[in-house]
């Protein structure tokens, strides 16, 4: 177990930023969003800032509010925070912002600009690490983001947020969290569940959300609330409880100040939770209303309907229905009502309103608000109740309305509930609620007077009923009888010959009788009295029309009630019921309305019409319909009956007992079964398409099925009533085959009779049924329906062109297609928008599209039509014609124009058969813009955009006839036009036919890559890029593998594209380059093209922009394997020798120009090629993987291939230096270092001894030059290697080698000396003696010793005392150059510099060998160069630090005091003294204490610096001196005890008085240092001032004479006030101490100058705080006495004294007033009024003090 102490440690260790492990901090550095670790180590602040801030401004750019942080987190001095060196409530600050920021950012971080952004805050402030909480909830949203949150979980710190433990797996693995882990840790982890909504809902109350923070969150929290409520369902009872309220604690804050942020997107996810918590939840009624309360608080007009919703849902799982007030209210306003009874319509919402209808009447009734009954009777009547919730409400209405019957019988609100429950129960559904409803309350109608409901009598057995039967229903009051008896006492008479309600002319009639029939369904008897009226005809029925056809009528008119229909149904089954008694009926004229009402919606309709039919059935008797009376007889239509197409009674019974029959059961529950029944019966005369025609029940023949769809069409087209027309025309339009003859003798003609009229009052379902009843089945109807989209009214146009479609639709013959298509197109180009809109909706064939592509008109066509026959005969010159006609030019273009864009609509990549056409309509246009003299771009871009469709699905395609295919037209098309969208068409559509049919575009495609190069490579959008992807990708591997078959290669071959490429280079946008020419050297082979494009780029644009291009180059070769790059720098360097060479090369004479340059030219292009190489080598990334691929070790040979390789670059590369022209000389050797630093070290240590042997002096520099740089990259690994190398370095450091060598060597050997030298000190030891020898320390050339110096060093702090054998001559040397470097005019800084680290290593390691002389010339050197130097000297600082912390401390204060400076040089005893104080500090108390003597002289020497520099010009910096050497007294003081100290002290004393001639000055230093003593160490050293009380009493003495200085007058008076200040012990007290001072003291308020005489007088009133009373008397009787002094000057400063001490010790002082009275009242009559004045004021001190008035005491 680990103990407290590693515990702690540990602790440490794991907050621990490792600001000094640069490896750590490197890889904290290396930590990014954007970049790898390896790109991102390698960037300095300052360009990570600018990155950064340009996406910042981008940012602001979009979003204004992004500007806030402009002056914090993106501002200039960011780049310079350290969150490590801030504060805590600096860094808390700044967590704000941050996440303020964050925020703000978290909705656009898909964006580039946002993620740059987030990279300052992740690279600068660390946020993954200080906000790694924040951080982490930013990027939730984008957990499944492969692309960003896999990279986000790599920079997190090791501890994660106790809210994010669940991340580990994740971030082990960095691979994004599937939802589902996170919706599981979101309900199991209360913290990030608290977290997560406080952090969304701080962004949303910001105002700083986004859509898909908000949706994220929203979706989340449901998941997540649902979770917690399934996992909450388990367990006893008391536990799913008590697990239930932990989850509204949790989760209803959430909502509730999710609904208070006045968010959309926030309200609407609340409302998601809180309907899955009252659904799923068993929550309390209490609890459900408290959430309504706050989701209708909440609510605005944009989240009103989500809010009913929400609402809604929660009502239905309440046990009570009654509402709160406030919910209540809010649905009572205005803009609420209407959308609550739309949401009722479409979902469950009975409960709220039921609620709200209690709540209506319960306010209405309370505050007699009857307006609000209006409310409820409303929501009563919008049918959006369920039966129990209407029961619910009328109950309560019920209810109110027996109270008020019995309290209030008389008042408005029971005859406004009363009016309201009668208006209720007009309908007889509603009347049979209401009746249940009185049944619930145990209340009758009589009881609340209310009239007895209506009721319609009915049975549910097909007996008949007799109106008589049902008079004991329900019997009328007299007054009902009497208005009944006048209602129909006003029915209009009818002519005494037949006459039928379905007659047009009898319209007027109809509604009298309709509306009279309504009102008698209130009771039997006026029913019965209305059936049997004289005008109806009832006992004539079957003769006579009047009463059958108007009850036909009112079961079938659609402004007829269901009780109505019922009735009228009913009514007719009774008569036709006992009218078959007589006789058998053909009731066929009732068929048509009995479908109709077999249909209805209401299933009491349909039931009652089953009963009729059934009637219908048996009244045509047992004969199968023979011998069957027409019923009702008549013309039933008037004059329209003609029209009508009678069945035989045969037919009509085998009708109805065949089709009308069998479906009864299935009508009465399904009311469209009806028309779908019929439509089948009378297409395949059967119910099921399988079933063969007569076969038995529910089947027709076919014969019959004609019939039958003439006898519907002629009802469809005689009839009266609009809903008997639309529903059997509708009918009839699914008719096939069957209705053929219908539709040609009936239906057509009605239609275009019908179309011609001018009526304009039909409705739009009567217009759009009887153009629909015209089908795609015969061209006569087509032909009518063209007719009609021409010249009929504008409502039908519309009809029928729609109805054009779906004749299209349904057609299945091409021929009509196209004829349809034609006509529609046609139109379009007139103008009618109709006619285009139709077009488009139409699913064209490729054949129709074929035809539309070759109908177009030809240029050709247009110029024939301006000659005539006999000029077209004879013209021999077919380009020579009249001007055109430009409206027929216009609109041809308009034609083709049309047509192309139908053809993009209809996806042409479907339709590989377009080719043909589309290629001659390409080529078609030529002539089209000859002749307009326009580019024709947007009719170009249109063809081009449908090849480029068709192209790409043509692969695919087998019947396809490739010669169409014209490569030249799409040329023609780029070179002609300026338009950019137009160039990238054309290119993509030139890469597509690349990609199927390379080998006929090959010989257009250089052109295109010239112009791409102007052009498209040239552009910045993504679409652009995309473009030039695809011709690179497509085009380009077919033209290589051409030009590689060709006879100069295909690096010649291709010179035109490559030109084009590198010419467009500076052009391209950056973010575009690297992808770009990647894919050019992929897709042309990159082991031949990658070093022709890199040489091409760094010979054309290195002397422009070398660093730019440079980097480039480096990231191209990058993306590629090294051997690639390492044969790109052969090729290269190839280059470079046939440059060199001017030989025949075709390569590069055409790749570079070489053959077409002039000499300089060529030998710059040259230079170019081999500074670019330079960069390319030096580049570390490259080093890095060629040395990671030769140290694998694989089977295919790799490492061997790259030998080889790097054999021939080196080869090559020493050529160049020994046969190089001599202008190129310093650029060969330049290259030869890069290249020596590719091998990996060992590989390169066993060459470089040949290279150092054989190679020149140059290469031997290169050579340890590369040394070198390999020595700071290795690691210990290497070290024996390179210590093996330490005797070849050596031997060239030898006075027959040239200077620059010698450096080069020794600058090597101290790289290897101090990073290996530990492994074997014996060969380090070697190279020293060779270094301090005569070749190197002892060389006469600066450098050389300054490296030396270094190297020595180096060497020093790796041997020790091994050292030994070099140190006395490396030592005096070094003493004797730094002695020179003082002494010479030259400035030898770094020759100061290299010796003082060499003397610093020696005393830093071995300190004793620096003693004595060598000590005291060491010391006395450092001062004299501390002196030479502006600042000092920082190497000089160190220097002597060490000696102070070193050296023995008998040695060091003994040479400090021998090398006492001597002349007035300020800097040598700054530095003298900083050594001193260094020393002092260092060392201990015992130690110090042994060497007291030699520090009390050496302190006696600064002190009497002061009488050196009396009259020096820089006072300040004397004063800094002064105060300094106090300081290093005061830091003596503390090292000392007192037995020590005191002696040194009193010498000091003495000593003041040794010389007379600097007596002053040294009385200034004690005094002075004396005020520093008392002010520091108080009154711990108070006695120490009996030692200066006769010196300060004769200094005051002398100054009251006159013959004191100011300067040591004011150090005195300073250094009395401080030690009466600090005195605890009472010292001043003492009458030896106080009388000495006393008297010296006080006269100076007679002689001290004004001046100074506040100095004076503060002195005297610390004194006075210092003593005791007694004292107090006698100073203040001399005080006294000065008030009567002759001067004016004396008496003021006197007054001004006893005011400073009164305000200072305040009744203890006043308790002399009486003696101070006198004085008081003789002054405030004084002569001089500046001492009246002070007098007033000292006198109101007093009062102040005391709280009494003087007034009487001085009268």
């Amino acid at each position: 177990m680990a103990t407290r102490l590693q515990q702690q440690l540990s602790l440490i260790a794991s907050k621990s930023t490792h600001q000094l492990d640069l490896r750590a901090q490197k890889a904290r550095h290396s930590q990014s969003l954007l970049f790898s670790p390896r790109d991102a180590a390698t960037q300095s602040f300052d360009s990570v800032y600018q990155i950064c801030y340009e996406g910042f401004e981008e940012l602001c750019a979009l979003d204004g509010r992004f500007e806030r942080f402009a002056g914090n987190l993106f501002a200039e001095q960011s780049r310079y925070e350290d969150r490590s060196q801030m504060t805590a409530g600096k860094n808390g600050e700044l967590d704000r912002v941050i996440e303020a920021f964050l925020g703000l950012v978290s909705g656009r971080l898909l964006l580039r600009p946002g993620m740059k952004a987030v990279e300052w805050c992740v690279r600068r402030f660390r946020a993954h690490e200080y906000n790694t909480e924040a951080l982490l909830l930013t990027f939730l949203p984008y957990h499944s983001a492969t692309q960003i949150f896999p990279t986000l979980l790599s920079l997190l710190p090791e501890q994660l947020p106790s809210t994010f433990k669940w991340l580990h797996p994740y971030v082990a693995a960095l691979q994004c969290p599937p939802r589902s882990a996170l919706v599981a840790a979101i309900g199991a982890n209360q913290a990030l569940f608290a977290a997560f909504n406080t952090h969304v809902l701080a962004v949303a109350n910001a105002r700083h959300h986004s859509a898909v923070l908000l949706g994220f969150w929203a979706s989340v929290l449901a998941q997540a609330v649902n979770s917690i409520i399934d996992s909450s369902r388990s367990g006893r009872a008391d536990v799913r409880r008590q697990r239930e309220e932990d989850l509204l604690l949790r989760i209803l804050p959430v909502t509730q100040e999710a609904l208070g942020t006045g968010v959309q997107e926030c309200y609407l996810g609340a409302c998601m939770v809180l309907t899955i918590l009252a659904t799923k939840a068993s929550l309390a009624d209490k609890v459900l209303d408290a959430v309504m309360e706050a989701v209708a608080g909440a609510w605005t007009e944009e989240t009103l309907v989500e809010g009913l919703t929400c609402l809604a849902i929660i009502a239905e799982e309440k046990e009570d229905v009654t509402l709160p007030r406030r919910v209540a209210r809010a649905l009572e306003q205005p803009h609420a009502m209407p959308r609550l009874l739309h949401l009722g319509k479409t979902q469950r919402a009975g409960k709220l309103v039921a609620g709200l209808a209690l709540a209506g009447l319960a306010k209405a009734l309370k505050e007699r608000d009857f307006p609000s009954l209006s409310m409820v009777e409303d929501l009563l009547n919008a049918e959006v109740m369920d039966e129990r919730c209407t029961l619910l409400v009328l109950e309560g209405i019920i209810t109110r309305l027996a109270e008020l019957r019995e309290t209030e019988p008389t008042s408005d609100a029971c005859t406004t509930l009363s009016d309201l429950l009668v208006h209720f129960a007009q309908d007889a559904t509603r009347a049979e609620l209401l009746q249940d409803a009185m049944r619930n309350a145990k209340l009758d109608a009589r009881t609340l007077q209310l009239p007895p409901p209506p009721i319609i009598a009915e049975d549910d057995e097909l007996e008949p009923m007799h109106i008589d039967e049902a008079e004991d229903a329900v019997q009328a009051s007299n007054e009902e009888e009497q208005h009944a008896t006048a209602s129909f006492d006003a029915l209009p008479q009818l002519p005494t010959e037949p006459t039928s309600f379905m007659d047009s002319a009898r319209d007027a009639s109809f509604e009298s009788y309709s509306r009279i029939f309504h009102a008698a369904l209130a009771s039997t008897t006026s029913m019965r009295r209305f059936l049997n009226l004289p005008q109806l005809h009832r006992t004539d029925s079957i003769k006579r029309p009047e009463f059958l056809t108007f009850l036909a009528r009112i079961w079938t008119a659609d402004a007829s009630s269901n009780p109505a229909k019922v009735a009228a149904l009913s009514a007719a089954r009774t008569q036709l019921a006992s009218s078959t008694t007589a006789k058998r009926l053909d009731t066929q004229t009732l068929i048509p309305y009995l479908l109709i009402a077999l249909a209805d919606r209401s299933s009491r309709v349909r039931r009652t019409a089953a009963q009729l039919c059934r009637v219908m059935h048996a009244s045509y008797g047992d004969k199968a319909g023979k011998d069957c009376t027409p019923c009702p007889a008549g013309r039933i239509y008037g004059a329209n009956s003609g029209k009508l197409g009678q069945l035989s009674s045969e037919d009509a019974y085998r009708l109805l007992s065949g089709a009308v029959v069998p479906i009864l059961e299935d009508c009465v529950v399904d009311g469209a079964y009806a028309v779908r029944a019929m439509i089948d019966l009378l297409n395949h005369g059967a119910l099921g398409a399988n079933e063969k025609e007569g076969s038995g029940k529910g089947t027709l023949k076919k014969s019959l099925r004609a019939n039958a769809s003439l006898f519907l069409a002629g009802h469809a087209v005689a009839t009266p009533v609009g809903s008997v027309k639309i529903a059997l025309l509708r009918l009839l339009s699914r008719v096939g085959k069957s209705a053929a003859q219908a539709r040609s003798a009936v239906l057509v003609p009605y239609v275009r009779e019908w179309a011609a009229a001018s009526k304009q009052d039909e409705g739009f379902e009567m217009n759009r049924a009887i153009i629909e009843s015209l089908t795609h089945r015969s061209h006569e109807e087509v032909r009518l329906l063209k007719d009609i989209t021409t010249n009929a009214r504008a409502e039908l146009r519309a009809l029928s062109f729609g109805r054009l479609q779906h004749v299209f639709s349904a057609t299945k013959t091409p021929q009509m297609q196209v004829e349809l298509v034609d006509f529609l197109l046609e139109r379009a180009l007139m103008g009618m928008d109709l006619a285009l809109e139709s077009l488009r909706s139409l699913l064209l064939t490729t054949e129709v599209l074929v035809h539309l592509l070759e109908d177009v008109p030809g240029a050709s066509d247009l110029q024939d039509q301006q000659r005539s026959p006999k000029r077209q005969r004879t013209s021999k010159n077919t380009t020579s014609f009249r001007p055109l006609d430009p409206e027929k030019l216009q609109a041809a273009i308009r034609h083709i124009t049309l047509v192309l864009e139908l053809v993009e609509s209809f996806h042409p990549e479907r339709h590989p058969q377009l080719l043909r056409p589309l290629f001659h309509l390409l080529a078609e246009l030529r002539q089209y813009k000859a002749l307009t003299g326009s580019e024709l771009v947007y009719v170009q871009q249109l063809i081009l955009d449908n090849l480029l469709s068709c192209v790409s699905t043509a692969s695919t395609s087998t019947n396809i006839d490739r010669s169409v295919i014209r490569t030249d037209l799409i040329v023609d098309c780029v070179r002609t036009t300026t338009s950019t969208r137009l160039h990238n068409s054309a290119l993509l559509l030139v890469s597509a036919l690349a990609a199927w049919q390379p080998e006929m575009v090959l010989h257009s495609v250089m052109p295109l890559f010239t112009f791409m190069g102007t052009t498209t490579l040239r552009q910045g959008d993504d679409f652009s890029a995309h473009v030039t992807d695809q011709a690179v990708t497509r085009i380009v591997p077919a033209l290589a593998e051409s030009l590689k078959r060709g006879k100069g290669g295909m690096l010649v071959g291709a010179e035109e594209l490559l030109l084009s490429f590198v010419g467009a280079f500076e052009h391209v946008p950056l973010h575009r380059r690297l992808g770009l020419f990647r894919l050019l050297v992929e897709t042309l082979g990159a082991e031949e093209s990658l070093g022709a494009v890199v040489g091409m780029l760094v010979e054309r644009y290195f002397d422009v922009d070398g660093v730019r291009v440079g980097s480039f180059v480096v990231e191209l070769v990058a993306e590629f394997e090294v051997e690639i790059g390492l044969r790109a720098a052969v090729q290269i360097l190839e280059f470079v020798f046939e440059g060199l060479s001017r030989g025949s090369s075709k390569v590069a004479d055409v790749l570079l120009g070489f053959a077409v340059k002039e000499g300089s030219e060529v030998e710059r292009s040259v230079e170019v090629l081999l500074e670019g190489l330079v960069v390319l080598l030096k580049d570390d990334g490259f080093r890095a993987r060629l040395k990671l691929e030769l140290q694998r070790e694989d089977k295919n040979g790799t490492a061997e291939r790259l030998r080889a390789i790097y054999a021939t670059l080196l080869e090559k590369t020493m050529q160049l230096g020994q046969f190089a022209p001599a202008a190129h000389t310093d650029s060969a050797n330049a290259l030869l270092s890069p290249v020596l630093g590719l091998l990996p070290t060992k590989d390169f240590i066993s060459s470089s001894a040949q290279l150092m042997q054989s190679g020149s002096d140059e290469t031997r520099q290169q050579v340890f030059g590369s040394l070198e740089a390999r020595v700071a990259e290795s690691g210990q690994r290497d070290a024996t290697t390179f210590i093996d190398v330490l005797p070849n370095c050596a031997i060239f450091v030898r006075v027959d080698q040239p200077m620059r060598t010698r450096h080069a060597a020794v600058s090597c050997i101290d790289q290897i000396a101090e990073k290996f030298g530990k492994v074997d000190r014996g060969a380090v030891l070697a190279a020293a003696r060779v270094v301090a020898g005569e070749a190197g320390l002892g060389s006469a050339e600066g450098g050389m010793r300054v490296i030396c110096c270094l190297c020595l060093a180096s060497m020093v702090g790796v041997l020790g005392d091994e050292a030994l054998e070099v140190l006395p001559r490396v030592v005096g040397t070094t003493l004797e150059y730094l002695e020179q470097s003082v002494d010479a005019a030259n400035d030898f800084v770094e020759l100061q510099d290299a010796g003082f680290s060499i003397l610093a290593v020696i005393v830093d390691h071995l300190p004793w060998m620096l003693s004595g002389a060598i000590l005291d010339r060491s010391v006395s050197i450092a001062d004299r160069i501390a002196s030479a130097t502006d600042d000092g000297g920082n190497h000089v600082k160190r220097f002597c630090k060490l000696l102070a912390t070193k050296v023995s401390a008998a040695e060091m204060f003994t040479a400090l005091e021998r090398t006492w400076p001597d002349r007035n040089v300020m800097a040598k005893h700054y530095n003298h003294l900083e050594t001193l104080q260094k020393a002092i500090t260092h060392h201990t108390k015992v130690t110090v204490g042994r060497n007291a003597p030699t520090l009390f002289r050496i302190l006696l020497e600064a002190f009497d610096l002061r009488y050196f520099y009396t009259g020096w010009e820089d006072a300040e910096s004397v004063a800094g001196l002064y105060a300094f050497v106090n300081t290093i007294a005061l830091d003596l003081v503390l090292k000392l005890n007192d037995a020590t100290f005191r002696p040194f002290f009193m010498r000091m004393v003495d000593w003041t008085q040794e010389k007379v001639d600097i007596t002053t000055q040294r009385a200034i230093s004690l005094f002075s240092f004396a005020a520093t003593f008392f002010e520091q160490l108080k009154s711990l050293v108070t006695s120490y001032a009996s030692l200066l009380l006769e010196a300060a009493a004769a200094s005051l003495e002398q100054a009251g004479r006159g013959t004191l200085t100011p300067e040591l007058k004011d150090v005195v008076l300073q250094t009395l006030s401080a030690s009466f200040r600090h005195d605890q012990d009472d010292f001043w007290q003492s009458p030896a101490h106080f009388d000495v001072i006393d008297g010296p003291l006080l006269r100076q308020l007679t002689t001290s100058p004004i001046e100074q005489q506040q100095q004076v007088i503060s002195t005297i009133t610390n004194l006075a705080a210092a003593t005791s009373p007694e004292h107090h008397k006698s100073m203040n009787a001399t005080i006294m006495s000065y008030m009567r002094h002759e001067h004016a000057d004396v008496r003021l400063a006197a007054v001004q004294c006893e005011r400073s001490i009164t305000e200072r010790l305040g009744l203890e002082w006043l308790t002399l007033l009486p003696e101070m009275l006198p004085f008081i009242s003789e002054l405030q009559e004084d002569d001089d009024e500046r001492v009246e004045r002070e007098i007033l004021k000292w006198v109101g001190q007093i009062e102040a003090v005391t709280g009494e008035s003087l007034e009487g005491m001085l009268a």
